[in-house]
C-alpha cells in the first residue's frame, strides 16, 4: 500500500513539472532561413543576356563604368555588349554602396553574325595561296591544330597551303570557348571547261580552267548567232551535263572536264529589200541588200562614183532616206519596209588660206614690240595664247594686254578673224622705303641703319657696312636673318632688298672665341666656304641675293629681263 502511494505521488510530481514547461519545448525544430539568390548573368546569344537577381541593387559594366540603379519592381535587367572583346566584367552592389559582386561575362558563339564566307583553294599544285574569307572582320582562335591555336583579328586568313585548319571563338584564358570548326583548304585540282557554239552559233571561245567542285562565274556567251531563212536566234543559256555541272545563283561548279554547249531560241523574222540610186552627181551600180524588219543596220558604204560638173567636183554626203527608214542617234538605219536609198553629194571646195597677225606693242615709249602670225582657213578664227610680260619694266607692274578696248590676262586665249594689236598695260608701282637695319643681338655699337630712301623699283641693291658691333668675350661672325640662326651676310657683302621685305633687320651672330672657327682651321673650312658662297636666301617669300664682294653694280636704268 505504501509502495503504490509513493508511485502515484511520483506521477503527480512529473505531471506538475511538464505542465510548467513552455509550449515551445514541445514544438518541432524551426527551418533554417534560406539565403537570397545571388546575382548572375545569363547569356541568350552572342554578348546579349539578362542580369538576374538584382532587385534593389545597382550595376556597372567595366572597372571605369558608371553605376545604374535597377528599376524599382524588377529583379533583372537586359544587357547587350559590343566589340571584339572576349569577356566583359559587370559589378553589382546594393544601391548607394556596399560589397560588390563581380560577374565575368564570356562571349558566346553567334552563327547569325559571323561566318565563313568563302574558302579559296590554292591556285597551283602544292601552292600556298589558299584563303579562308569571313563575312566581316572577326576576332577568333586559329591554327593548324586544336592544340596549336592563337587569337587573331582579321577578315581573311591568307597564304594557306592545302590542308585542314581550325577556328573557334576565343576566351579570356586563350582556351576554346566553343566547338572547334575544321576548315578544309583544297589543293589545286583543275578541270577544263570547253565551249561549243551549238546548232545556231558560230565562232570560237577559249577553254577555261577552274577548280574542281568550286564555284566560278558562269561564262558569257561570245558566239555569234547564225540566222536561217525563217528565223533569227538569240542565246538561251548553256546546255550541260547535270551530273557534272551544278548551277546556283549565277555561278556553277564542275566535277570533271566538261563541255558547255550554247542553246538558242528561234526568233521568227521578216525581211525587206533596200535598193540604191546614184543621185544627181553619181554613177555606177550597187547591189540591193536584204534587211530585217525593225532591225538596226549600219549605213551602207557608198560605191557610186562622183561625177564632176565642169570644174566643180563632188563628194559623197550621206544617204537620202524616206518614211520607211528611221535613223538612230548613232547613225544606224532601222528599215521598216522596202525602200530606196539615194546618194547625196556636196561640192568639194579647195580651202582658201589667209594669215592673221597679232602685233604686240610693249607700250613703254621705246617703240619696241613683236608679232605672231597664224595661217588659217578663210572664214575661221586664228587662236592666240597671250604671252607673259615681255620683260619686267622698272617701276611698273604688268597688268595684261589690251585688244580692241578689252584687257586680257597673260595665258588667256583670244580668237581673231582679222589682224589686231595687243598693247601692254602697265601700272606705275607705289614707291617703297628701302632700309637695312642692324641689331647687335646683345652686343653694342650696332651700325646705323642703311637708309636707301624711297624708290618705285622692285629691288634695291646696297653694300653691307664694314662697321661691326662688339660684345665682351665673344667673337662677331656676321649677320643673320633671325636671332640664333646661321650667318647669311658679311660686312662688305652686296645685298638686294626686294619689294616684299623692303625694311629688313639683320642680327649679329656671336660665338665663343674658343669654339668659333679660326682662319686656317681645316675642320671648319667647309663652314666658312659655305658662308662665303651663300647667294640666295628665301624667307617667307622674300628673295635676297648675296652677290660677290666688289661686283660692279648693274646700270639701274637698264631693263632687267629677269623677275
Amino acid at each position: 500500500m505504501k509502495k503504490s502511494t509513493r508511485l502515484f505521488g511520483a506521477l503527480l510530481a512529473l505531471v506538475f513539472v511538464l505542465a510548467l514547461l513552455p509550449v515551445s519545448a514541445f514544438a518541432a525544430e524551426p527551418t533554417a532561413p534560406t539565403e537570397p539568390a545571388k546575382p548572375e548573368f545569363v547569356v541568350t546569344e552572342g554578348m546579349r543576356g539578362m542580369l538576374k537577381n538584382v532587385a534593389g541593387m545597382e550595376y556597372k559594366v567595366g572597372e571605369n563604368g558608371q553605376y545604374t540603379a535597377v528599376p524599382d519592381g524588377t529583379s533583372e535587367v537586359e544587357l547587350t555588349f559590343s566589340g571584339f572583346d572576349v569577356t566583359y566584367t559587370v559589378y553589382v552592389r546594393p544601391v548607394g554602396g556596399g560589397e560588390e559582386t563581380k560577374i565575368v561575362v564570356e562571349r558566346q558563339p553567334n552563327p547569325y553574325d559571323i561566318y565563313v564566307k568563302e574558302v579559296v583553294p590554292t591556285t597551283t599544285k602544292g601552292g600556298s595561296d589558299g584563303k579562308i574569307i569571313f563575312n566581316q572582320r572577326v576576332r577568333l582562335e586559329y591554327g593548324p591544330g586544336v592544340g596549336d591555336m592563337e587569337i587573331i583579328e582579321t577578315d581573311a586568313i591568307t597564304g594557306l597551303k592545302a590542308g585542314i585548319y581550325y577556328i573557334a571563338s576565343p576566351a579570356a584564358d586563350n582556351k576554346l570557348a566553343s566547338v572547334v570548326q575544321a576548315i578544309n583548304v583544297a589543293d589545286y585540282n583543275p578541270v577544263t571547261v570547253t565551249f561549243n557554239p551549238g546548232d545556231h552559233g558560230t565562232g570560237e571561245m577559249e577553254p577555261i580552267t577552274v577548280q574542281k567542285g568550286y564555284n566560278f562565274e558562269v561564262p558569257e556567251c561570245t558566239f555569234t548567232p547564225v540566222a536561217d531563212s525563217e528565223n533569227n536566234y538569240e542565246f538561251a543559256g548553256w546546255d550541260t551535263d547535270p551530273n557534272i555541272v551544278k548551277f546556283e545563283d549565277g555561278k556553277c561548279s564542275v566535277q570533271t572536264d566538261t563541255e558547255f554547249t550554247a542553246k538558242w531560241n528561234a526568233v521568227p523574222k521578216t525581211s525587206v529589200t533596200v535598193t540604191f540610186a546614184p543621185g544627181d552627181h553619181g554613177e555606177g551600180e550597187m547591189e540591193p541588200i536584204t534587211a530585217e524588219v525593225n532591225t538596226a543596220i549600219d549605213a551602207p558604204e557608198c560605191k557610186f562614183t562622183p561625177v564632176a560638173d565642169g570644174e566643180t567636183k563632188y563628194e559623197f554626203d550621206g544617204w537620202a532616206t524616206d518614211e520607211h527608214i528611221e535613223v538612230t542617234e548613232d547613225g544606224k538605219f532601222i528599215v521598216k519596209n522596202n525602200t530606196v536609198l539615194t546618194a547625196k553629194w556636196k561640192e568639194v571646195k579647195e580651202p582658201v588660206m589667209k594669215d592673221i597677225t597679232l602685233t604686240y606693242d610693249y607700250n613703254d615709249g621705246s617703240g619696241k614690240g613683236s608679232s605672231e602670225t597664224k595661217t588659217v582657213e578663210e572664214g575661221t578664227n586664228a587662236q592666240f595664247v597671250l604671252p607673259q610680260a615681255p620683260y619686267q619694266r622698272d617701276e611698273h607692274e604688268f597688268q595684261g594686254w589690251e585688244i580692241a578696248g578689252n584687257v586680257y590676262k597673260a595665258g588667256e586665249t583670244v580668237y581673231n578673224s582679222v589682224d589686231a594689236t595687243a598693247k601692254a598695260v602697265w601700272k606705275e608701282r607705289k614707291a617703297l622705303h628701302y632700309v637695312l637695319r642692324f641689331d647687335a643681338n646683345g652686343g653694342t655699337g650696332a651700325p646705323e641703319a642703311q637708309d636707301m630712301g624711297m624708290s618705285k623699283r622692285r629691288e634695291v641693291r646696297l653694300t653691307v657696312t664694314d662697321k661691326v658691333p662688339t660684345k665682351d668675350g665673344m667673337k662677331f661672325l656676321g649677320w643673320s636673318l633671325h636671332k640664333g640662326t646661321e650667318v647669311v651676310l658679311q660686312p662688305g657683302s652686296v645685298c638686294l632688298l626686294n619689294e616684299k621685305f623692303p625694311d629688313l633687320t639683320v642680327y649679329a651672330v656671336w660665338a665663343d672665341p674658343a669654339s668659333a672657327p679660326k682662319t686656317g682651321d681645316e675642320s671648319n673650312a667647309a663652314l666658312w666656304a659655305g658662308i662665303a658662297a651663300v647667294s640666295l636666301i628665301v624667307v617667307a617669300g622674300a628673295v635676297f641675293f648675296i652677290l660677290k664682294k666688289n661686283k660692279k653694280k648693274d646700270d639701274e636704268d637698264q631693263i632687267d629681263t629677269q623677275e
